[in-house]
């Protein structure tokens, strides 16, 4: 359970900001408030999903192959949506940047956590 509560707030600490800054590139309007919302129900959904999914890096493979499928889909999306397709593009990468931020950071603080249990 401590480990899920660590997930969670490093979740809204790092991947939070980067989310906002994705969906207000997306949003020409401005609406902010968008973004906050669907970062919510992000947290909810992913508070069912167990900690070592959660901050699985997975494989080079699996890295570039997820990579690749969000730089392709965002600027797809910006053209469904009428949007400046470099937007769209940067906020792929925006999104991106914040996830393999928050697996870095979440993948360092639980190892610490792991290796100072298992000292006592």
């Amino acid at each position: 359970m401590k480990k899920r509560m660590i997930v969670f707030f490093l979740k809204m600490l790092i991947l939070g900001p980067f989310w906002i800054a994705t969906m207000t590139l997306l949003i020409n309007n401005g609406e902010w408030h968008v973004g906050l919302y669907s970062f919510i129900g992000f947290l909810i959904a992913s508070s069912f999903v167990g900690v070592k999914k959660q901050t699985h890096i997975g494989s080079k493979r699996e890295i570039v192959i997820t990579s690749g499928l969000i730089l392709l889909c965002f600027p797809i999306v910006g053209l469904l949506f009428h949007c400046n397709i470099i937007k769209a593009l940067l906020a792929g990468v925006v999104l991106l940047m914040g996830t393999y931020s928050f697996l870095l950071v979440a993948k360092l603080v639980l190892d610490k956590i792991s290796s100072g249990t298992n000292k006592n």
